[in-house]
């Protein structure tokens, strides 16, 4: 601040925005919104009877899913948008739920990671069969897409 210039607060606000996306998808995640939504829990007080929520704070969480596109049409009648379709619905070929809750609860022990210098988690197959599974799932659903580029790479390495 030499020059007399306040210094930028682009990045604090990038951070709490960011923080609050990360905080209502795991919300959603939690609370399975879009596997009940997918079984017919189109509106806020279906969806509020479902995941065993105040209708007044489901609310506030369709908006912010709507506005993040993980969720389309308006309050009062709701859908899954194509990607949480594919891969935030429970069974869904894609269902990639069980990795990203577990990165988004790591994610509280950021902290303790760093003053131990240990990572979070157990990611051993017996202990987390179920994480691996959805960590490759959305690759069912892009395989089609994946195929010619892999090959394609193969091909320019002389694979």
């Amino acid at each position: 601040m030499t020059d007399g210039a306040a210094p930028s607060f682009d990045i604090l606000d990038e951070v709490d925005h960011a923080g609050l996306t990360v905080a209502t998808v795991r919300a959603a995640l939690e609370l399975d919104v879009f596997s009940h939504v997918d079984a017919g829990a189109t509106d806020e007080p279906s969806l509020a009877e479902a995941t065993d929520c105040s209708v007044r704070g489901i609310a506030v969480l369709v908006r912010a899913l709507l506005s993040l596109g993980l969720l389309s049409g308006t309050p009062e009648r709701f859908a899954n948008s194509p990607s949480s379709a594919a891969y935030l619905v429970a069974g869904a070929e894609g269902d990639a739920r069980a990795i990203y809750l577990g990165w988004l609860r790591n994610r509280e022990q950021l902290v303790e990671a760093i003053r131990t210098g240990r990572g979070p988690g157990r990611h051993d197959l017996d202990a987390a069969g179920d994480e691996w599974r959805a960590y490759a799932a959305p690759d069912l659903v892009r395989w089609r897409e994946l195929v010619p580029e892999t090959r394609a790479g193969l091909r320019d390495r002389g694979v």
